[in-house]
């Protein structure tokens, strides 16, 4: 039987002597994905944030569909979904952004359904 690769990663192997390069982070979004990550951030800024400060100690079940029910109205709901589910319809790579968005919220992606 063939030795198995070793996984381990050396000390050796992480480069400690500067920033990751700014090119390898850059996403060239397009512009709907740009245009919801906004709406995301609008909708957690003012809609999810003043409730999780007013009511974090008592997350309910009733809290949580008002969020949700707030979610779809604006037209946030669940990004990652298809069309067909109700959902934005993103592709893995703009839901990634748009779910970083709502995560500025310890309540965003549970408004979000993400």
């Amino acid at each position: 039987m063939p030795a198995r690769p070793s996984y381990r990663r050396l000390e050796s192997d992480i480069n400690t002597t500067g920033p990751i390069p700014a090119a390898a982070l850059q996403l060239d979004l397009p512009s709907a994905v740009t245009e919801q990550r906004l709406r995301i951030e609008a909708f957690i800024e003012e809609e999810v944030i003043p409730r999780e400060r007013s009511g974090l100690h008592e997350l309910t079940d009733q809290l949580r569909i008002e969020l949700q029910d707030r979610a779809r109205e604006a037209g946030v709901w669940a990004p990652q979904l298809p069309t067909e589910l109700s959902g934005g319809g993103f592709d893995f790579v703009s839901s990634s952004v748009l779910l970083e968005a709502a995560g500025y919220s310890l309540l965003g992606p549970l408004a979000l359904g993400c």
